[in-house]
């Protein structure tokens, strides 16, 4: 089989570039053999943000996690899995605690959820394999709230002011 450069990015979330293999849609010999060359890529029908893992979020952990995407003849998802992954802190060192802070299952669960145009050769379409990459990009910090106090040193409470309205 061939393989060939593929790429697909889409909303903050993008596919880096990987081999592509080609195999013949099942009930395709009735049709001519195709040439073993993608004429037309995969593209993305439908995406599926992941969800940013809570624990992660806590600890401020940032993540690129690379899956291998197996793309049926009909554009659905027949099979994903993690391929790569770093995990990196806030201020850029890398991370190096335990486990994967729940990456892997929020890039899983989403990668399952993606919907393609399938790719073709010669017009017919064909099942794929592609790396695609989720990056978590941790969001800002939140403003910490700021409380206003009023301190009174007087001796005596202050009385609350009082306004008289006359008609007009």
């Amino acid at each position: 089989m061939r393989r060939r450069w593929l790429a697909l990015s889409i909303f903050g979330v993008l596919a880096l570039p990987s081999y592509a293999r080609a195999q013949a849609a099942p009930g395709a010999d009735a049709q001519p053999e195709p040439s073993g060359q993608i004429t037309q890529n995969p593209s993305i029908k439908a995406e599926a943000p992941p969800v940013y893992p809570v624990r992660a979020l806590e600890a401020r952990i940032a993540s690129e996690v690379v899956l291998e995407v197996e793309i049926g003849v009909d554009g659905g998802v027949t099979s994903v899995s993690v391929q790569g992954m770093t995990l990196i802190h806030e201020d850029g060192r890398p991370y190096d605690g335990e486990g994967d802070l729940g990456f892997a299952d929020a890039a899983l669960d989403a990668g399952k959820q993606l919907k393609f145009l399938p790719a073709k050769v010669d017009d017919i379409p064909v099942a794929v394999s592609v790396s695609y990459t989720y990056r978590f990009a941790l969001p800002p910090k939140p403003e910490p709230k700021v409380q206003a106090t009023v301190e009174n040193n007087a001796e005596e409470p202050i009385a609350p002011a009082v306004v008289n309205y006359r008609g007009v």
